[in-house]
C-alpha cells in the first residue's frame, strides 16, 4: 500500500529527488528551472565545493539539429541531485568518469557530502 505524507509532512521530511533529468539548467520555462521553481533545491548549487558538474560529455542522438539545439557544446550538466529542504551540502562532485572510478554508464554519477 502506497503511504502520501501530508503537506506538513512532507516538509518536516528530508527528500532527495535524484537522476537522469535530461534538462539543461541553462534553458528558461522548462524541466531544470521548473524543479527549481516548485521548491526543489539543487544540492550542486548549495555545494560550498563543487567541480564542474558535468555529466555528459557526447553529443546526445536525440539532441541533434532536428531540435535546435545542435549549436549546444558537447558537455552538459544533465544529471541531479534536488531536495526539498536547504541542506548544507559540504561538497558535490560528478563520479564514474574515468577520473574518478571508472566510466560506466553514457551519464556519470553524482555524489554529495551532506
Amino acid at each position: 500500500m502506497q503511504q502520501v505524507l501530508s503537506d506538513v509532512e512532507f516538509a518536516e521530511s528530508t527528500i532527495w529527488l535524484m537522476g537522469d533529468f535530461n534538462s539543461l539548467d541553462n534553458v528558461k520555462g522548462e524541466g531544470y528551472e521548473l524543479i527549481c521553481n516548485s521548491g526543489w533545491k539543487d544540492t550542486y548549487v548549495l555545494a560550498e565545493e563543487k567541480d564542474d558538474g558535468i555529466t555528459v560529455e557526447e553529443e546526445i542522438d536525440g539532441w541533434r539539429e532536428s531540435d535546435g539545439r545542435s549549436n549546444l557544446k558537447n558537455e552538459k550538466r544533465l544529471d541531479y541531485i534536488f531536495c526539498n529542504q536547504e541542506k548544507q551540502v559540504h561538497s558535490s562532485k560528478v563520479v564514474c568518469n574515468g577520473k574518478v572510478y571508472p566510466v560506466v554508464s553514457d551519464h556519470y554519477g553524482v555524489m554529495i557530502e551532506v
